[in-house]
């Protein structure tokens, strides 16, 4: 047998042993033994063995009873000490659990062994026995205890991964190979797939279950918003006290928080989710068929599936009732500012911030393009505008122009109408006012510009009217004569 390291001269001494020897196994099962649950657990099993032993038989019986009150009488006969022993109390001891380290991981072995021999005879039970068993040990669970083991385990790990960085990467790993080389995840899955049909069951019957008992389900759902409350709570008293702090303290501690961050990491992300987006477009079109990527059918056929089981009018009354609740909300909104106009003079104020840091932003990817080499930036430029789908443009003309003359056909007073509507509502004289004003501000102020521009716009623009072969000189001449009557006509009046 290979020596107990705990049997050494350095080795602590456990509970109940005081003089001077070492940590044995011998000594950790006596002082286990002394606890009042395993003598209680030994009364039971000895009782039991006795009463099977003496069944059928009077002369055993007698010997038997006598021999259970004998060890009843020694079990339940103790100092005052061991009676205050229990079993959750040892382990709860410092020194005990540090000599019984070393036994720990045979006897978390043995469990294992248990449990592994326990689950395979459970699996040969009968179907109403596997139901039976399981149900009570799920039933049974202490899970406060559980939540205790949980951060004691916390602040262990948290102690060893203190001295040792890398303690549980080291001790684990291995085991998880070993644990991966006898898996079958093969099984795994398909026992997962055929659980679907009752994982959506007990769903189901859970939602069955809540509508059951609708009050009891709205107190629980009432708590949603006490929760957040507390959530809101937690932000505005954290957010108060970041405001107390000096503006340097509180920049380095936020910024504290992005340099921490691992640039490279983030990096890395980055070219993993694109490579996967752009291996998934590839893949799309390598499995799919000739001119149909995989994603387009497959997106297809969901969409079918989602659109053919929506109701479109109730889509849309839903959709109208969002846009409605949206108004009101900007309603409400404009209302409550205009009860404090201080917030409106700010913006107007503020007015034009989004729109020069746009501008900004455009003029400073403007001036990296012209600094960039004057052959690569062309180049990538006459590609990327050769690029442009000038035919699919044509197409979106040509359908609109085709919608809105079957409109026409439909309903020709319907554009006059609406035009009618709308000039019928505007204020004529505050739009002269403003455009006679305006007309003349921008006459003095774009004067030299227009008089660089406007010549070689004419000059284009009276090309147009010249006689050519297109079928449609006709219609020019026309064009031309109502021209020269009109200026003719402004002569005779001037």
């Amino acid at each position: 047998m290979v020596p107990n390291p705990l049997n050494s001269q350095n080795s602590r001494s456990t509970v109940g042993v005081n003089d001077g020897n070492g940590f044995s196994r011998q000594r950790f099962l006596a002082d286990v033994l002394q606890t009042r649950e395993c003598r209680q657990a030994l009364d039971t099993v000895i009782s039991t063995l006795l009463l099977q032993w003496s069944a059928e038989n009077t002369a055993k019986k007698k010997i038997a009873h006598l021999l259970g009150r004998f060890i009843n009488r020694k079990l339940s006969k103790s100092s005052d000490v061991l009676m205050e022993k229990e079993l959750v109390g040892l382990f709860e001891k410092p020194e005990f659990v540090e000599n019984a380290g070393l036994q720990v991981p045979e006897l978390l072995n043995r469990v294992i062994e248990i449990l592994h021999a326990t689950i395979k005879s459970l699996e040969n039970l009968p179907q109403d026995k596997k139901s039976e068993i399981v149900g009570n040990v799920l039933s049974e669970i202490d899970t406060a205890k559980m939540a205790g083991i949980f951060m004691s385990l916390t602040q262990t790990t948290g102690s060893l991964r203190k001295s040792d960085p890398l303690f549980f990467s080291e001790k684990i790993l291995p085991q998880i190979q070993n644990w991966l080389n006898h898996t079958d995840f093969g099984e795994f899955r398909e026992n997962f797939d055929n659980s679907k049909e009752d994982y959506n069951t007990l769903i189901t019957k859970i939602c069955e279950l809540a509508f059951e008992y609708p009050a009891k389900f709205i107190i629980l759902l009432s708590f949603i918003p006490g929760i957040a409350n507390f959530v809101l709570l937690f932000l505005a008293d954290m957010t108060e006290r970041f405001t107390t702090l000096s503006p340097d303290m509180l920049a380095d501690i936020l910024l504290s928080f992005f340099r921490e961050m691992d640039g490279n990491i983030a990096g890395k992300l980055v070219n993993n989710l694109t490579e996967v987006v752009r291996q998934l477009h590839t893949g799309s079109a390598l499995v799919g068929e000739s001119g149909a990527p995989r994603f387009t059918m497959d997106f297809s056929e969901k969409m079918r599936m989602v659109m053919g089981k929506t109701d479109p009018a109730l889509f849309m009354k839903a959709k109208n009732a969002l846009i409605d609740g949206k108004e009101t909300i900007r309603n409400i909104t404009a209302d409550i500012v205009a009860e404090n106009p201080e917030f409106l003079l700010q913006q107007l104020r503020h007015l034009s911030v989004l729109r020069n840091s746009k501008t900004r932003i455009l003029k400073r990817k403007i001036e990296l393009v012209e600094d960039l080499p004057d052959d690569s930036a062309i180049e990538a430029l006459e590609k990327g505008i050769s690029a442009c789908a000038m035919y699919d443009w044509a197409e979106m003309v040509n359908a609109t122009s085709r919608i809105a003359n079957k409109l026409h056909h439909r309903n020709p007073e319907l554009l006059i109408s609406l035009l009618t509507e709308f000039t019928g509502s505007l204020d004529l004289y505050e739009i002269e006012e403003s455009v006679r004003w305006m007309a003349k501000d921008l006459g003095r102020t774009v004067r030299p510009l227009a008089r660089t521009l406007f010549p070689i716009v004419a000059k284009e623009f009276f090309g147009f009217l010249t006689p050519e072969d297109d079928g449609q000189d006709e219609a020019i001449q026309e064009a031309r004569e109502m021209i020269r009557r009109f200026i003719l006509n402004e002569e005779t009046l001037s």
